[in-house]
């Protein structure tokens, strides 16, 4: 007595089928875990229904296609509502990494160590929370506004002194006025030699107005006046 053929192929695909429901279940606890994005479901679903493609009719092919999807449909589903519900869950999704974002990172991370700090129209800032180099627009012709907030020693002279210099290696002209006579006023140091290692590298001229006064001169001129 022969077995049915129907029979034969449909008991792998029946098998294959619950393996990869369960299977989902773990891919999206692991996903959760690990902050990462549903995109990552469509690597084995991909894999699976290739094999599936090509006649490969397997409990492990229909596994990995079955599971693939379902991961990928749930995590989608959790991804875009944590979405839709702003504030810190929105903010939550979309620092969720995905291997698109995995591949730019490696990419900027390399671009970094040979020293590309600007790209055309933007310089990088720093490296965010999701690994990647977050990059600031230039202004070009229409200006643009920026505000660097942190706690003291957090770094905002540092960063201000870097955007400065990245402003003039794109040939653009910077004027730097300082209220308080902060780390970054035209005649601290560290700002000046900033400024001239920048212009003398691009062959742009630099020039100081003024210097910086004391606490105690501004007390006294406060008291004064």
């Amino acid at each position: 007595m022969t077995a049915n053929p129907l029979l034969s192929q449909l008991e792998p695909v029946a098998v294959g089928a619950v393996i990869g429901i369960f299977a989902a279940l773990v891919c999206q606890f692991v996903l959760a875990r690990c902050r990462l994005r549903w995109t990552w479901a469509l690597v084995p679903a991909t894999i699976g229904a290739a094999a599936l493609a090509g006649a490969v009719v397997e409990s492990w092919s229909v596994a990995l296609a079955v599971g693939g999807v379902v991961t990928a449909w749930w995590a989608y589903l959790l991804e875009r509502r944590s979405r839709e519900s702003g504030g810190d869950a929105r903010r939550a999704a979309k620092e969720l990494i995905g291997p698109i974002d995995l591949l730019a990172k490696r990419r900027a991370l390399r671009e970094l160590d040979q020293g590309v700090v600007a790209r055309p129209g933007e310089l990088v800032l720093g490296i965010g929370s999701r690994g990647r180099p977050v990059s600031l627009r230039f202004g070009g012709t229409s200006g643009r506004h920026g505000l660097l907030l942190g706690a003291s020693g957090s770094g905002k002279s540092n960063a201000l002194l870097w955007c400065l210099a990245r402003h003039i290696d794109a040939r653009f002209g910077a004027v730097v006025v300082d209220m308080r006579a902060t780390s970054c006023s035209p005649g601290d140091s560290n700002a000046r030699q900033t400024r001239r290692a920048s212009c003398s590298t691009n062959g742009r001229s630099t020039a100081g107005i003024g210097g910086t006064r004391s606490r105690g001169e501004t007390a006294a001129n406060s008291k004064t006046s």
